[in-house]
């Protein structure tokens, strides 16, 4: 696995990338000439170990209890990481891969990584991109995932997070939509039971 860093930067910020988990490596305030966060050293300990420091988790971030869930009636079982459970996308979780540079700008950099149906064991192929851009003396983070297909269902999946950073206040924005609406409900979506 080669662990690529890319730069962005303006008269305020430099900001430091690299492609393993779409990594936000180093964020350096030229003005008062300091990293404002945290990373593991060398971009080599990305290859690794990675305790998810700047990463792009997924295809779920969080844990799902017993390494499972359930969609209309089938269940999904996944790579468990954590004990029983699956914890931020599972043993090779977007964390661990090398994601493909689809724009690289000045200001700007996106990210892309396309997961098949049932890596990991989630269903569907899924979409997924990491934006950084920065605007003044802001950085922008946005992930987005588009679930494109899965066998048996059709589900438009749209999950953004959104971080403005502009020393210290961030905001963030989540929105799922399911489409057509009346195809997939909030019931139809649940962790199995034990």
């Amino acid at each position: 696995m080669k662990v690529q860093s890319s730069i962005i930067e303006n008269k305020y910020l430099r900001v430091k990338s690299i492609n393993i988990g779409a990594c936000l490596y180093e964020v350096y305030d030229k003005q008062k000439k300091i990293n404002l966060i945290l990373n593991l050293g060398s971009t080599e300990n990305y290859r690794n170990k990675n305790f998810y420091v700047g990463a792009t988790c997924g295809r779920y971030a969080g844990r799902i209890s017993n390494s499972r869930f359930k969609i209309k009636k089938k269940i999904y079982r996944l790579d468990g990481n954590e004990g029983r459970n699956t914890l931020h996308g599972g043993k090779i979780g977007f964390d661990r891969l090398e994601w493909k540079i689809h724009h690289h700008s000045k200001t700007k950099i996106i990210y892309q990584l396309l997961s098949k149906n049932l890596d990991q064991g989630f269903p569907g192929d899924l979409n997924s991109q990491c934006i950084f851009e920065i605007k003044n003396k802001s950085l922008f983070i946005l992930d987005n995932f588009l679930l494109i297909s899965s066998p048996g269902w059709e589900l438009f999946f749209a999950a953004s997070y959104i971080s403005e950073t502009n020393f210290g206040s961030i905001f963030e924005v989540t929105d799922i939509v399911p489409c057509p609406p009346r195809e997939i409900k909030s019931k139809d979506v649940s962790s199995s039971p034990e």
